[in-house]
């Protein structure tokens, strides 16, 4: 009984492998013949073409399922051989073929898959054409397990579908095309990437994820490439162009997690529907062509700095359609030449945004969100577009002319509803009133109205410092404040050996007898290990064991000492103009050390209300807003140490009649309050 189980079982299994073989039916092919061999489970196919009298069909017909190990051409003629490779009807599939390829022959004529169906897998094909003039003439229902290989000069890949993942590699030559491969699963994988090589592409849409680096050389023009996903690798390229008919555009379904790197232009839409974490770099966009990104993310491991650029044209500048972010960048926007475009971020930039061209005129930045304290928009040449940012909104900095080349600030600047007004660059508003940045039109000006104290409080009434402002040699009471960021021109350098500290008696005849004091003080600025402040600005202490005295002062550049940053050549900053030595002009800050006894930021030597010697803010020396017992210790503490309050009755000298002046003050007004 088991031998004829055997038997029968033997008999059916013969039957079926007779039912799965293909048959091949030649046309017209006269002289073309054609085998098939059983190879296990699997059938090869033998094609020999020697037919010269024009394109022979090879028709390779099976079940659902036959299954194919090989179809191998042989060809020793100058003809083409076209395989139409199918079920039962040229609708339906075999179940899987592994190998389709020339192998020998004498001839050379071309190989063509014009028909393929499966439900199961293919491997390798090797051929001149794949997919002919039928839509969806090739249909595989598996995984593409070994890549497609085409053959010659001008091969091409058309009409054709991948179910599944391909996961093999992808290899045209230079002359040729892929003209339409929609593949509905992956492109490789992660842990084993693949390549795709062409000179073309029409269309090539991913359902899933590119892991691929796809390059397009000769021409290498792409029209249509999409994916579902993250693509991850890279994709190399001269235009992001029209081919032929059909949809246009570049579609990333998630973020872009390689590069896309063109050495021409995007003249089809480009749109990366989530982060770019790598860079997207090309010459220009073409009129009317969006590029649309989802962010533009700072560097984050494993992933790189998100960088879009595009390198211009020379004089031509980065002329183009629209440049779209929505949402932040913290990566950098690199546009080389003119932005002749509208740009617009929504959401905050605190990366860099820069372009050594100018904004033209009738175009418009627009950062929704603002720029950070981080964030930095440069150009190199003229603002004589429009820059749109949200109420407190400049956090971080704006610089105009950072080519150095006689850039200019013609444009409008509206930061929520208030446009900036400016003369040369230079304009009154506060930076609290801006968000906390500046605008900087290089070579970089004094924000005199943003100093601690403002500049030009001299020997007219304003806001002035008391000495005591300098009581620790941590204090900073004195802030110089630029419109953009500087550097020393000498690393080397400190912050103090970058200027002149001067110093003259408040109400002087001659405004220009300066002293210098640059010893009792140190001036600390952008990176000083203890520098708190931003980059634009620099502040002022007393040195150890020094007291400023009362009198006006002035902060005078060493001639080049200190220049801009983030501007090419590194010109020197411009501050106002005073008093010159010599034949050596002084370009200076000036400010003013002065009691203010009753505290209401009039100087008292300017103040024709006060007594000082007898008001007992003057006496308050512990500035606990009282005149107790307290004060006398706080005094006596002063002047034994010769800090410049001890000088209480002004006479310029320490000495024990400061106590008795002192004193005789304080019977005056003990118990009293000071005012806050």
């Amino acid at each position: 009984m088991k031998v004829w189980t055997w038997i029968l079982a033997l008999l059916i299994s013969g039957t079926c492998a007779i039912a799965q073989m293909p048959t091949v039916t030649i046309t017209p092919g006269s002289t073309a013949t054609a085998s098939v061999v059983a190879a296990g489970s699997k059938w090869d196919v033998n094609i020999n073409n020697g037919f010269a009298g024009g394109p022979t069909t090879f028709t390779i017909s099976g079940t659902s399922a036959t299954r194919i190990r090989r179809v191998y051409v042989t060809v020793d003629t100058g003809q083409t051989s076209i395989l139409d490779i199918r079920g039962t009807s040229s609708s339906s599939p075999i179940l899987d073929l592994e190998e389709i390829d020339r192998v020998s022959g004498s001839g050379i004529g071309f190989i063509e898959v014009h028909r393929l169906r499966t439900s199961g897998d293919v491997g390798l094909i090797r051929v001149h054409r794949i997919g002919g003039q039928i839509a969806d003439a090739i249909d595989i229902g598996g995984h593409v397990v070994s890549g497609f290989t085409l053959l010659g000069s001008s091969p091409s890949i058309e009409h054709t579908i991948v179910r599944g993942d391909f996961q093999g590699n992808i290899s045209l030559p230079n002359g040729g095309d892929i003209l339409g491969l929609t593949i509905e699963g992956n492109l490789g994988y992660s842990a084993a990437p693949v390549t795709v090589t062409t000179g073309r592409v029409q269309r090539l849409n991913v359902t899933g994820a590119a892991y691929a680096s796809i390059t397009a050389g000769g021409t290498g023009t792409i029209q249509r490439f999409t994916t579902g996903s993250s693509p991850v690798g890279s994709i190399t390229a001269v235009n992001f162009a029209t081919v032929g008919g059909g949809t246009t555009g570049i579609v990333i379904g998630n973020e872009c997690r390689g590069n896309i790197t063109l050495s021409g232009h995007i003249q089809v839409p480009l749109t990366i529907t989530g982060a770019l974490r790598g860079t997207v770099q090309a010459v220009t966009s073409s009129s009317n062509t969006p590029i649309v990104i989802g962010s533009i993310p700072a560097a984050s491991s494993p992933f790189a700095e998100g960088v879009l650029r595009l390198v211009g044209t020379g004089s031509g500048g980065v002329n183009g359609g629209t440049i779209t972010v929505n949402g932040d960048v913290a990566g950098k926007l690199e546009l080389n030449g003119n932005i002749v475009m509208n740009v617009t971020i929504n959401g905050e930039l605190s990366g860099r945004f820069t372009s050594t061209g100018s904004l033209t005129s009738g175009d418009t930045i627009t950062i929704t969100d603002g720029i950070s304290s981080t964030g930095l928009l440069s150009l190199g040449g003229s603002l004589t577009g429009n820059l749109s940012l949200p109420a407190n909104g400049l956090e971080g900095q704006v610089i105009f002319n950072a080519g150095n080349t006689g850039g200019s600030w013609t444009g409008t600047i509206t930061i929520g509803s208030t446009t900036i007004s400016h003369t040369g660059g230079v304009y009154t508003n506060l930076p609290s009133a801006l968000g906390g940045g500046s605008i900087g039109l290089a070579p970089f000006k004094l924000h005199e109205t943003a100093c601690t104290p403002p500049h030009g409080q001299e020997d007219t009434p304003g806001p002035i410092l008391e000495n005591s402002s300098f009581e620790t040699t941590g204090d900073m009471p004195v802030l110089i404040r630029l419109f953009g960021p500087i550097v020393k021109a000498d690393p080397e350098d400190s912050w103090t050996d970058c200027v002149h500290i001067q110093c003259r008696p408040i109400g002087a005849g001659d405004e220009c007898s300066w002293v210098n004091v640059t010893t009792g003080f140190r001036v600390r600025g952008p990176g000083d290990t203890d520098w708190t402040g931003d980059e634009r600005s620099l502040g002022l202490s007393r040195a150890a064991g020094m007291y400023p005295k009362v009198g006006v002062y002035r902060v005078a550049l060493k001639s080049g000492r200190v220049v801009c940053a983030e501007v090419t050549g590194a010109p020197a900053v411009v501050w106002p103009l005073n008093c010159a030595e010599g034949n050596e002009p002084r370009f200076a800050y000036t400010f003013r050390i002065e009691p203010d006894c009753d505290n209401d930021q009039i100087g008292d030597f300017v103040d024709e209300s006060v007594d000082c010697d007898f008001n007992p803010c003057h006496v308050n020396m512990d500035e606990d807003n009282s005149v107790t017992v307290a004060d006398i210790f706080a005094f006596l503490t002063y002047w034994f140490s010769g800090h410049p309050r001890a000088d209480f009755d002004k006479s310029g000298v320490i000495d024990v009649s400061d106590i008795f002046a002192y004193l005789t003050a304080w019977f005056v007004t003990n118990s009293l309050e000071c005012p806050a």
